[in-house]
């Protein structure tokens, strides 16, 4: 057997980052449908339009988070392996959701701190989730070229499938919590430390150490390169507009529900994962 091939990484290993990405996007799922709920409760002296700026703040934190981390975690895995930014990062993911079911546990008269702590937490939970492109560079080193691009379409379907079933999980396992506002921050953070055990026993190195890593951490002239490709470019505005579109949806509906049809929480789950099987 040849050197090349002895040194190729286990297909298990997709499977393995494909769980694990599902798992973590569960959690997202289970805090989506009432965080902004959540939230307001801590904002009663506020108007309509100051309290929609911090909800949506509190959104786009997350979001930003992911923007900026995206290509730094990835880049560092490039530098000392997927597993470790992987474990890291599945870390900080059971740490801040649990940070965040605390938070909804502070009475009103401590708003300030609550509210605080919430955008800790998602603050956190962004850059915890923004390995996304460490688990691309698994898939990518686990595939030859020609068949990459399915490779790839494992982690919409990760993105689809959490989204989906992580409200699902919170409509029935809230039961295990009485309700209570925290149960959204423990299941998350649980599924979260299955998800970090489960790589901890199963998931092996799949970087290629003989493949050196660039030096930049991001590179805006990179960037623009990539943009200019008149194919590319394109796909990537279109891309933009679509989830920018689909974000001010995710940021709202929580509050339409309930404010014009009266849903409840248990309810509003099941109108995410609704939105989550037709996506």
């Amino acid at each position: 057997m040849s050197s090349s091939a002895e040194a190729k990484p286990p297909r298990s290993a997709m499977f393995i980052v494909w769980l694990v990405v599902f798992i973590d996007l569960l959690g997202f799922g289970i805090v989506l449908p009432v965080m902004p709920r959540q939230v307001e409760h801590y904002l009663p002296n506020l108007s309509e339009q100051e309290r929609g700026l911090v909800i949506g703040v509190l959104f786009s934190s997350f979001s930003l988070m992911q923007f900026i981390f995206s290509p730094v975690w990835g880049r560092v895995s490039d530098r000392i392996g997927r597993r470790p930014v992987l474990l890291v990062s599945l870390l900080g993911s059971v740490i801040f959701y649990a940070l965040y079911g605390y938070s909804v546990t502070l009475p009103v008269e401590q708003a300030t701190l609550a509210v605080a702590l919430m955008f800790a937490s998602r603050i956190g939970s962004g850059i915890a989730g923004a390995s996304v492109g460490t688990a691309a560079a698994v898939i990518a080193d686990c595939t030859t070229r020609e068949k990459r691009a399915k490779g790839m379409a494992l982690i919409g379907i990760a993105f689809g499938g959490g989204f989906t079933l992580g409200p699902l999980i919170a409509y029935f396992g809230l039961g295990l919590f009485q309700d209570e506002p925290w149960g959204v921050g423990a299941l998350a953070s649980g599924l979260s430390a299955i998800a970090l055990i489960f790589a901890l026993a199963k998931f092996k190195e799949t970087r290629n150490p003989e493949n050196k890593a660039g030096k930049e951490f991001f590179s805006i002239e990179r960037t623009r390169e990539v943009l200019r490709m008149p194919n590319v470019g394109r796909l990537v505005l279109v891309y933009f507009l679509a989830i920018f579109a689909f974000a001010n949806f995710e940021a709202t509906l929580a509050m339409l529900t309930k404010d014009a049809f009266g849903l409840t929480d248990r309810d509003n789950f099941l109108v995410f994962a609704l939105v989550g099987f037709v996506l």
